[in-house]
């Protein structure tokens, strides 16, 4: 997978970078297998693959929400993800948290409505990104 950042910021950038880096690292993909994800009929063996298969190029790209007081850090639809520029100074792992997130999201996988309930935490855009920062944590890359 090929990620091609447009967003001028250094965070945003170095997010990128890592994610791109470590995408399917064997650690990380392995934190996945068993669990058992909320939203999904697929198995934690199901994502690991599916993630381990996933390829392409992923576009970031900045958006400007219409409300300066949108709680929305980005989104993702067909092979973009769009990063809200009023919320660029977010802590690295939180930035990287957010990309892979959207990149689950890219990959197919969902979470109920737009709120970080309990019920969403535990899907495969919530929990597995932060596994994902978890393993990168591990590593001491951030």
């Amino acid at each position: 997978m090929k990620i091609i950042n447009e967003v001028n910021h250094e965070t945003v950038r170095e997010a990128c970078r890592l994610v791109g880096a470590s995408f399917k690292h064997n650690d990380f993909l392995n934190s996945l297998l068993d669990i058992n994800f909320n939203f999904t009929p697929e198995s934690g063996y199901e994502v690991a693959k599916n993630t381990e298969v996933f390829e392409g190029t992923v576009y970031v790209k900045p958006y400007t929400t219409f409300s300066p007081w949108s709680k929305v850090i980005g989104y993702a639809q067909g092979n973009t993800i769009y990063v809200n520029t009023r919320k660029l100074d977010l802590p690295l792992k939180d930035r990287v948290e957010n990309i892979r997130h959207e990149i689950f999201h890219l990959q197919g996988y969902a979470h109920k409505g737009n709120r970080v309930t309990e019920f969403n935490l535990k899907t495969v855009p919530y929990l597995g990104a932060s596994l994902f920062v978890k393993y990168l944590e591990s590593v001491g890359k951030v």
